[in-house]
């Protein structure tokens, strides 16, 4: 009896080892995958914070500026529209005059507001012209802190904000007539290659259906405005043929567009590929169509902006952010180089 009795505790104790090895690395497995996930929660915040604070850049916060702007904004009677926090409902005013301390805005004559709403969060977003016919758009955060009579109309009392953000009420920055900018546009078919993946040379989506340099005359294609989250053109009826299918069957297209940073200059340009989904499409009845894209996929270049790398999908919130930084660096430039039209 002995001779059986010791080999079942043997083998019993050998169990019990086995099966604490495999609960240790059961545990161990745990708890690198609840670091990995901690890991990658702190790098979002930190990104998050990152992306918070360099859209930091894009703000006036220049007292004089700021006035510059608000007059601008008088001389050209700019509509300011004002969000109430927690609505999506706005009114629409007009900036009658400011101070050191307020903005006074009046709605329209139609509408009475009522005084409740005083001491209410609003955000306002309003656009003023520059001397060369450019728009800028801007927001600010204010709170309502009167709403009082004057003569016959209502006057909307808010605090004057210590920032303009530059930013419209769209979900992306918006850069319209940007030929100084633009050195070459490009617009091909989009195609893919045999594993069904778009194509990492540029030259294997096939030639170029419409190009346009702003040197050109009368150019077949045209880039009427551009943002992080999609771009409109202009293009020769000629050049589109009257296949009233093309859109159908070409239900995306690859834009190229190669930005300078500066007006004309070559220094500091840079390759955007961008395959974007036709939104919509109408002919202006002069002889063009207007095509609308919205970018749904761009290319990630190596470090000397030529190679492609691969492609990226685009979030509809999120936009192209090289593009949309680009766009707002041009914004500041206009503003701080050239100025709002004089009075």
């Amino acid at each position: 009896m002995d001779q059986q009795f010791w080999p079942q505790i043997g083998s019993s104790f050998q169990d019990v080892v086995l099966r604490s090895q495999g609960f240790y690395f059961l545990a161990l497995v745990v708890f690198a995958v609840a670091v990995a996930c901690l890991v990658y929660y702190l790098k979002k915040r930190l990104d998050r914070k990152k992306q918070q604070e360099a859209h930091k850049f894009f703000e006036v916060i220049s007292s004089r500026e700021i006035r510059e702007i608000f007059e601008a904004a008088i001389e050209h009677n700019s509509r300011f529209d004002v969000r109430l926090s927690g609505q999506r409902r706005e009114i629409l005013c007009l900036l009658k005059e400011y101070d050191r301390s307020h903005v006074y805005l009046e709605p329209p004559s139609q509408i009475r507001l009522p005084e409740r709403i005083a001491g209410r969060d609003v955000s306002v977003y309003f656009k003023v012209k520059s001397h060369n016919g450019r728009m800028s758009f801007y927001k600010f955060q204010s709170r309502i802190t009167a709403v009082s009579d004057r003569d016959e109309y209502q006057i909307l009392s808010l605090d004057m904000p210590q920032s303009l953000e530059m930013e419209q009420k769209r979900q992306h920055l918006r850069l319209e007539d940007a030929t100084e900018y633009l050195l070459r546009l490009e617009i091909r078919k989009v195609s893919h290659d045999a594993r069904g993946n778009f194509h990492r040379d540029i030259r294997e989506f096939g030639e170029v259906l419409w190009s346009g340099e702003p040197a050109g005359n009368r150019p077949f294609v045209m880039l009427l405005d551009i943002s992080g989250g999609g771009i409109r053109l202009k293009v020769a009826a000629p050049k589109l043929g009257m296949d009233k299918d093309f859109f159908k069957i070409n239900p995306q297209l690859l834009v190229s567009v190669f930005l300078s940073d500066e007006p004309g200059s070559v220094a500091d340009a840079q390759w955007f590929h961008l395959i974007g989904r036709v939104r919509k499409h109408y002919y202006d009845g002069f002889g063009s169509y207007i095509i609308g894209l919205q970018h749904e996929y761009r290319a990630v270049l190596d470090e000397g902006g030529e190679k492609i790398m691969g492609w990226e999908a685009v979030r509809a919130v999120d936009g192209v952010e090289d593009l949309a930084s680009w766009v707002v660096k041009v914004h500041l430039r206009m503003f701080r180089e050239k100025g709002l039209k004089s009075r």
